[in-house]
């Protein structure tokens, strides 16, 4: 507001600024971390391969984590979804988890967050360590037999799945016991993207695996990456071209 006030004054529209005298009061609100670097990706991986954590809540983060799937694809995830052969998922739908109201497509404005909305269908590929896990849970006490044949049920609540601020503690929790800045479920899929641009992950694949239908999308995350990664590329461009002149 007062940046329009002061260019409408400037610009003779208006016959005095009042916003001047006027003093903002509060604090300004803290930034949430949007994603861990790699060398916080690894070690979370390794915590869950240990029964630190019940097994609902292991296999739920481990799947978001190592797929970079949304919250509501993973609460829509059903067993049929999942190749154990091949060792990939298939994401082609997303669960209502915030109304309950069953399975949605994945362009769903509803559930969609703003920077992602042109979600598209894809197969992702599964590491051993989470399609050991999957079987594991699938065998357990933990997972709950349900008409559609979804993963991560839970009777007895509107959304019938884990809501998405008791995922978001638990994973805060996790990291924070790392000493990891916490992020939330959305902050894997970002941490996921930019741990396989870390990688060196062919480009187009990427865009595939997080379901853009524009690159521009996912390039984004190139610009997420850690500082040390960009440090590292300035040393080798200086290498290059110190070399040349030798």
């Amino acid at each position: 507001i007062r940046s329009f006030v002061t260019h409408a004054f400037e610009q003779n529209k208006i016959q005095s600024n009042f916003t001047n005298d006027v003093s903002i009061q509060g604090k300004k609100p803290n930034k949430k971390n949007l994603f861990i670097s790699a060398t916080e990706y690894e070690p979370l991986l390794n915590y869950l391969n240990s029964d630190n954590l019940p097994i609902l809540n292991r296999m739920m983060i481990l799947l978001a984590a190592t797929t970079g799937i949304r919250f509501g694809e993973l609460c829509a995830v059903r067993w049929k979804d999942i190749d154990f052969e091949r060792q990939s998922i298939r994401i082609h739908q997303q669960w209502d988890y915030k109304k309950g109201s069953g399975f949605a497509d994945l362009k769903d404005p509803n559930l969609n967050q703003k920077d992602d909305t042109d979600i598209k269908e894809r197969t992702i590929p599964l590491s051993s360590q989470t399609v050991a896990l999957l079987k594991t849970f699938q065998k357990s006490d933990s997972y709950i037999t349900n008409e559609h044949g979804r993963l991560f049920y839970k009777a007895n609540c509107t959304a019938q799945v884990m809501s998405n601020n008791t995922f978001n503690n638990t994973l805060h929790k996790v990291l924070t016991s790392l000493n990891i800045e916490p992020i939330t479920a959305h902050g894997l899929r970002h941490s996921f993207a930019t741990y396989q641009v870390h990688k060196k992950i062919d480009r187009a694949y990427l865009q595939y695996l997080m379901g853009h239908t524009d690159y521009r999308t996912t390039d984004k995350y190139y610009v997420h990456l850690h500082e040390e990664m960009f440090e590292k590329n300035a040393n080798e461009i200086k290498e290059t071209l110190d070399n040349i002149v030798n």
